[in-house]
C-alpha cells in the first residue's frame, strides 16, 4: 500500500510542477486531459484554499457533482442543506 501511496505523490508532484512550469495549462481543460492520460490517472481536480473545486480535466466536475449531492439527498429524505 505504501508504494501505491508513494507512486501517487510522485504524480501529483510532476503534475504540479507541469503547472507551475506552464501556468496556462491550470483552465486548459484538453491540456490536463492529456495531462492526466500521460500520468496514467483518471482526472485531474486544481481545489482553491476553501476545497472548492475551480478547475480540472473534467468539465463541470463541480456541477455533476452538486447534482449527485441533491440526488442522494432526495433519495434518503433528507432537507436540503
Amino acid at each position: 500500500m505504501k508504494l501505491l501511496k508513494d507512486d501517487y505523490i510522485v504524480r501529483v508532484k510532476t503534475i504540479s510542477y507541469i503547472v507551475d512550469a506552464k501556468p496556462e495549462v491550470e483552465y486548459d481543460i484538453d491540456e490536463l486531459q492529456k495531462i492526466a492520460s500521460l500520468m496514467s490517472v483518471d482526472k485531474i481536480h486544481f481545489i482553491d484554499e476553501t476545497g472548492t473545486i475551480y478547475s480540472g480535466s473534467i468539465p463541470n466536475t463541480l456541477d455533476i457533482a452538486l447534482i449527485l449531492v441533491h440526488i442522494w439527498l432526495s433519495l434518503n429524505n433528507i432537507k436540503q442543506l
